[in-house]
C-alpha cells in the first residue's frame, strides 16, 4: 500500500486517506486523483497535458478547471499559491510538486549505474552502464529515461540480452529524462558531440555502436569523423535520410500534434511505433514519452529527425556494419534500411518480421543478432 508523507501530511492511495496534522481531511475524487499525480511525479516539473491525460483521461477543460483543482490541493496540504513551498507553478509549463517522501514497499531491484557528464554548453547528461566487456554505446534513440525505461520488464531484458558480455552504455540526450532539462538548440552535430564526450569519458581505445532509430544518423556521422574509434556498428530500426521517412506534409501534420497538445501528439506517436499494441500498451507507451521530454524538446527532437541527412557519409564508412530492420515498420520504412545498406561498403542487411519500431518488442531475436555481431572480432580490417 503506498504511503506517501510530506510536511505535516500522509496520504495512503489505497485506501484514499489524507491526514493533515493528525486529522482526516476529505477531498473530492478528482482533487485526491489529483494530489496522488503530483505525489507519484517524483518531484519533477509534470506539464498541464500531462496532468489533464492523467486526471481527467485526456478530456479538454479549461485553464481555470485545472486552476481551481491546484488550489483545492493547496488547500488540503496546507500551501498557498504565494510561498508555494511544496506546489510550485512553473511558468507556461506546469507544475512541480517539492518533498515527499514514499517508504518502498519491498527493496529496489537492482538496476545498471548511472553517472553524469557535462556536454559543451555545461549542461548536465546522464547516462547509464551495465555489464562488463568490450564497450558498446547506445546513441540516444528518441524521448528516453535512463532509469525509469530500465524499470519496464521489456526493456530490461532487451539490454540485458543486447549487453551479455558487454559494457553497455545508454544516455539521455540534452533536455531529456534524467540529462538537463533546458536544452533548447539542436542539431545533429549537437548529437554526435555528445557521443563523442561519452566515448572518451568511457576511456576505451575504441568502440562498437547500436544505433537505433533517431540515434542511427548520430553513430554514422560520428563512425565517419572518427574511424579509428569505432570497432563495430550494429543499426536498428534506422535511416540515412529523414525525407524518407513520409511525406513532407504528414511530417508538418505530425509536428503540429506534438506541439498542440502532447497528450495526443503522445498517442499518436504510440500508434505509429506500435501499431498492433494493446490500449494500455499503447497508453503505457504514451506516458513514457511525456515523463521524458516536454512537448516543445519533443517536437523539436521531430523536426531534426526529419531534417537528418547522413546519406553522404556511408561511402566513407568502413567499419563492418550489421542492419537490422523489420518490415512492416511504420515509424522507419523497410525501404529506408535498404537505401541504408546499400550504401555502405561493408554493411549486410537482415530483414525481420514484424511491426514494432522499439527493438524490445519481442525482441529477443534482435538483441541476439546484434549481440553476436557486436561481440565478434572484425578480422577484415577498417578501410
Amino acid at each position: 500500500m503506498p504511503l506517501y508523507r510530506f510536511s505535516d501530511c500522509q496520504l495512503e492511495t489505497d485506501s484514499r486517506e489524507l491526514v493533515r496534522d493528525g486529522e482526516p481531511v476529505r477531498l473530492e475524487p478528482q482533487v485526491f486523483d489529483l494530489l496522488v499525480f503530483f505525489l507519484e511525479s517524483g518531484g519533477r516539473v509534470v506539464t498541464k497535458d500531462e496532468i489533464l491525460d492523467a486526471v481527467w483521461q485526456g478530456r479538454i477543460v479549461s485553464d481555470q478547471a485545472l486552476t481551481s483543482r491546484v488550489k483545492a490541493v493547496r488547500r488540503a496540504i496546507g500551501d498557498d499559491g504565494a510561498s508555494q513551498r511544496m506546489i510550485r507553478t512553473v511558468h507556461r509549463i506546469g507544475y512541480r510538486f517539492l518533498g515527499a517522501e514514499q517508504a518502498p514497499a519491498s527493496p529496489p531491484a537492482a538496476g545498471p549505474e548511472i553517472h553524469f557528464l557535462r556536454d559543451g554548453s555545461g549542461r548536465s547528461i546522464a547516462y547509464a552502464v551495465a555489464g562488463t566487456g568490450p564497450v558498446v554505446i547506445c546513441p540516444a534513440w528518441w524521448v528516453s529515461n535512463v532509469v525509469k525505461d530500465f524499470e519496464i520488464p521489456e526493456v530490461a531484458r532487451f539490454f540485458g540480452r543486447l549487453g551479455a558480455g558487454l559494457t553497455l552504455v545508454r544516455y539521455d540526450r540534452p533536455g531529456v529524462g534524467l540529462s538537463d532539462r533546458d536544452a533548447r538548440s539542436r542539431s545533429l552535430e549537437d548529437e554526435v558531440d555528445v557521443l563523442a564526450r561519452l566515448v572518451a569519458e568511457m576511456g576505451a581505445p575504441d568502440c562498437a555502436l547500436f544505433g537505433m532509430s533517431m540515434g542511427g544518423p548520430t553513430a554514422i556521422r560520428y563512425a565517419r569523423n572518427v574511424p579509428d574509434r569505432v570497432r563495430r556498428l550494429c543499426l536498428y530500426g534506422t535511416y540515412a535520410r529523414g525525407q524518407d521517412l513520409c511525406r513532407r506534409e504528414v511530417q508538418d501534420v505530425m509536428i503540429a500534434a506534438v506541439q498542440a497538445h502532447w497528450g495526443l501528439g503522445s498517442r499518436i506517436l504510440a500508434e505509429t511505433f506500435l501499431p498492433d499494441a494493446s490500449r494500455e500498451a499503447l497508453a503505457a507507451f504514451a506516458r513514457q514519452q511525456r515523463d521524458a521530454a516536454t512537448a516543445e524538446t519533443a517536437a523539436e527532437l521531430l523536426s531534426l529527425a526529419y531534417a537528418i541527412d547522413v546519406a553522404a557519409d556511408l561511402p566513407h564508412l568502413g567499419a563492418e556494419t550489421l542492419v537490422l530492420h523489420r518490415k512492416n515498420d511504420r515509424c522507419v520504412p523497410a525501404e529506408a534500411a535498404r537505401r541504408l545498406a546499400s550504401g555502405l561498403s561493408r554493411a549486410r542487411l537482415v530483414l525481420l518480421e514484424g511491426s514494432g519500431h522499439p527493438p524490445w518488442e519481442d525482441g529477443d531475436q534482435i538483441a541476439d543478432r546484434a549481440n553476436a555481431f557486436l561481440r565478434a572480432n572484425d578480422q577484415g580490417g577498417r578501410r
